[in-house]
């Protein structure tokens, strides 16, 4: 585990920032829309991730998109529209905390674009494992547990990733 490296992915919040950002290295960015997002910096549409995607790639950074917010049914189907659009423009990953997101992705065959982020429930390894094991590709950890518990958290799981 010693020659992992840290990837550092900040929230997007004008198109105008990426190239501060490739400058500094940084992995990947976060896009919000306001729609389907719980914190939304700025209005980011589809069209804008549309638009933002490729400048993104070009600079060899990875672009997240965050569909966090909790769902109804009467939301659903527009949901699944949403997803799919996100899923055919190639975003690199979407972060999500309702499991009717899994569901659509996963009929859309695209569970390694998921991102398991809560924001404060995994707390053990096997919340952490459970998830892992449904095919989502990361979790994000509670960010209240110790640096030696997440290290802990990271060698219980059986890809030490």
């Amino acid at each position: 585990m010693g020659d992992k490296m840290i990837n550092f992915i900040c929230t997007l919040k004008d198109i105008t920032e990426i190239d501060k950002f490739a400058k500094l290295g940084v992995f990947g960015l976060i896009i919000n829309d306001p729609k389907y997002s719980t914190y939304v910096p700025k209005y980011n549409d589809i069209d804008l991730i549309n638009e933002t995607i490729e400048i993104v790639h070009d600079h060899n950074m990875k672009l997240f998109v965050r569909v966090d917010a909790i769902f109804y049914d009467g939301e659903l189907a527009e949901l699944a529209l949403y997803l799919k659009k996100l899923i055919d423009l190639k975003v690199d990953g979407i972060y999500f905390a309702d499991m009717a997101v899994y569901q659509l992705v996963k009929k859309n065959e695209a569970l390694d674009k998921l991102i398991y982020d809560p924001e404060t429930t995994i707390t053990n390894s096997f919340d952490l494992n459970s998830y892992l094991q449904l095919g989502v590709n990361r979790c994000v950890i509670a960010k209240e547990l110790t640096y030696k518990k997440i290290l802990q958290l990271i060698q219980s799981n059986p890809t030490g990733t």
